[in-house]
């Protein structure tokens, strides 16, 4: 039986990895790296939500912090957050149309 991790950071890393080696043996092969960027891109708006909700101060995940890639999408997934916060406060796009100001929009 094979180990499952409980830590979706390390989850995101193996498959990551895992879809890079099977890129190296198939260079035809298609790339899957999106699914593990999509979960670092997910984590990081949960990472953000947790921290604005709390005052935590939440550091890169350690498995995300040597592959500029994860390290990427993780910081997207905190700015998306934090537009989203933004975009909640803002009374531009608060308005009686629905649509979103020219800053947001």
């Amino acid at each position: 039986m094979a180990y499952t991790s409980t830590n979706p950071y390390l989850n995101a890393r193996c498959e990551y990895v895992l879809a890079k080696l099977a890129l190296i043996g198939n260079p035809d092969g298609e790339d899957e790296t999106w699914s593990p960027l999509v979960d670092a891109q997910a984590l990081g708006s949960q990472d953000a939500q947790r921290a604005h909700e709390t005052g935590e101060d939440i550091p890169v995940p350690a498995f995300f912090a040597d592959v500029p890639e994860l390290k990427r999408e993780w910081f997207s997934g905190w700015n998306w957050y934090d537009e989203m916060v933004d975009m909640q406060n803002c009374s531009g796009c608060n308005n009686s149309r629905g649509d979103p100001c020219p800053c947001h929009g």
